[in-house]
């Protein structure tokens, strides 16, 4: 019953586009598509940009990759009316809606016909990827078809980063990857961790499938952020996807085509004639944990696998190096034919040309040799007039780009004077130790430095009840107090999580 009003529905969307129908709905998708024009465009030239990303930092690996790979060398696409594509979109028996409009096909002709080249290698290392995406979404029950995500978002490579500083193939910005469990050093960046950043995007995902309870506008959010989606609805007065369009940021408006585009051509590449090309990715590989620290170069040269490789599989680890201890080993990913040949290695791994690769480690060779005595701590630097990024990074003996992703700001605008940054040092355990607690002692560097013990003065200090101002979500109280909205639904009593209002008094879980 379901899936025949799912095609009386998609036929009369097509009946409305072929005759021109002009009733209500056929008026509102006229105002959505005057401003569609600008909205291709921009989302073509940024997938673009994403794909010649993955293009430059794959070709150092796979020489077989063409020059030219905006060209579409595979077999010729075949022609598909809109009523064969309508049919095979309702076909794909997706939970989530794969609307068909003449923006939706313009997208489907993008990914299927335009970037077939680009796709085909896609294609091949989703052989890879995609058993991770579904692992992590079907641990939370949601879609499989979420796992095309990452397509639109950085085109699978896990090295993406995007102008506002999103990363990785899911594209987390650092106060969201914080928000969810996603660990951010000098050494390591998890969001670009396959296993881990999918789990985080997929509770991330279940999260605003709780407050929205539509997977378009999920989809929207995800790449917007609730708030704007919650803005648009407010200012349209509708509560769905093209509803709201044309009040959405203009990326956004193309994100849900593109993601239909993207979903619709994997899932029909075999029909589209295009051909999965084979690219380096291994077929299984292995998890192995470090107990020390180790260069991705040791490991290199010892089991004589390319260094890219080890990067491809490696991404999290931003300098090569896995900052592991004994008390937290660190997981390195291997093509499981090597697993046994690195176990057989023991100790001596750790102890290859260790010199050599850690002398240029920043802070120094001291605190390399002496990383268990070490620990890393947030310090809170508020800018000066006269400084710059390089300036205070120099001071720190940090790097400019680690404060940037840190503090989401960008390298190319000047810091604005007396805003406070965030920074993370290493420092000695027994220093950290005898540091002031006290949020109000500044040193002689105008710094405040954060302590374990601060933040437990800090979690004293939250509320144990919120009350609902104008603008409020779920999604967004939850993210001020650090708790998940599953909490704040379980103790409060909320069916749905799109349903509080203004005034209501909210329990908070206890931290």
């Amino acid at each position: 019953m379901q899936h025949n009003f799912k095609m009386k529905k998609a036929f009369i969307i097509l009946f409305f586009f072929i005759t021109g129908y002009t009733s209500t709905i056929g008026q509102q998708n006229d105002t959505i598509e005057d401003t569609f024009d600008l909205d291709f465009k921009e989302f073509t030239e940024h997938a673009d940009s994403i794909l010649l990303l993955w293009y430059k930092q794959h070709l150092p690996f796979n020489r077989e990759i063409e020059q030219n790979i905006f060209d579409n060398d595979t077999a010729s696409p075949p022609y598909f009316s809109d009523e064969i594509i309508l049919t095979q979109l309702n076909r794909m028996n997706s939970y989530i809606e794969m609307t068909f409009n003449t923006i939706t096909k313009q997208y489907i002709d993008f990914y299927s016909k335009k970037r077939r080249k680009l796709v085909s290698y896609m294609l091949g290392n989703s052989e890879y990827y995609f058993p991770y995406f579904e692992e992590a979404l079907d641990r939370y029950g949601l879609p499989l078809e979420l796992k095309y995500l990452p397509i639109i978002e950085s085109a699978l490579n896990p090295r993406a980063i995007s102008r506002a500083r999103a990363v990785g193939l899911w594209q987390f910005i650092l106060p969201t990857g914080k928000l969810y469990g996603l660990k951010v050093t000098s050494f390591i960046d998890e969001r670009m961790d396959v296993i881990k950043s999918s789990d985080a995007a997929a509770r991330y995902l279940r999260d605003l499938y709780n407050v929205f309870q539509d997977w378009h506008l999920v989809l929207a959010a995800y790449n917007c952020g609730p708030g704007n989606v919650n803005k648009a609805i407010k200012r349209s007065g509708k509560n769905n996807y093209w509803g709201i369009y044309k009040y959405l940021p203009r990326e956004t408006r193309g994100y849900v085509p593109a993601f239909i585009g993207a979903a619709y051509t994997f899932h029909y590449y075999k029909e589209l004639n295009i051909i999965p090309r084979k690219t380096f990715m291994p077929n299984k590989v292995d998890t192995i944990y470090v107990h020390k620290m180790l260069h991705l170069k040791q490991v290199s040269e010892l089991l004589q696998i390319p260094l890219e490789l080890l990067q491809i599989l490696n991404p999290q680890y931003k300098k090569d190096i896995i900052p592991a201890l004994p008390e937290q080993p660190l997981p390195l990913y291997l093509p499981v034919e090597y697993i046994s040949n690195f176990i057989a290695l023991g100790d001596s791994v750790y102890k290859y040309k260790d010199t050599l690769f850690f002398k240029a480690i920043r802070p120094s060779t001291y605190v390399i040799n002496n990383y268990a005595n070490m620990q890393e701590v947030a310090i809170y630097h508020k800018v000066k007039k006269g400084e710059t990024l390089q300036s205070i990074a120099r001071k720190y003996n940090v790097s400019s780009s680690d404060i940037a992703s840190w503090n989401h700001i960008s390298k190319k605008r000047p810091l604005k004077v007396g805003k406070t940054i965030v920074i993370y040092v290493l420092r000695k355990k027994e220093e950290v130790k005898s540091i002031p607690t006290n949020i109000n002692s500044v040193d002689s560097t105008n710094t405040i430095v954060k302590t374990d013990s601060m933040a437990q003065e800090f979690n004293k200090e939250i509320p144990k009840t919120h009350i609902v101002r104008q603008g409020d979500t779920l999604f967004s109280i939850a993210k001020q107090y650090n708790v998940s909205v599953d909490e704040l639904c379980r103790i409060n009593n909320i069916s749905n999580a799109s349903h509080i209002k203004i005034g209501q008094k909210l329990i908070l879980p206890s931290r």
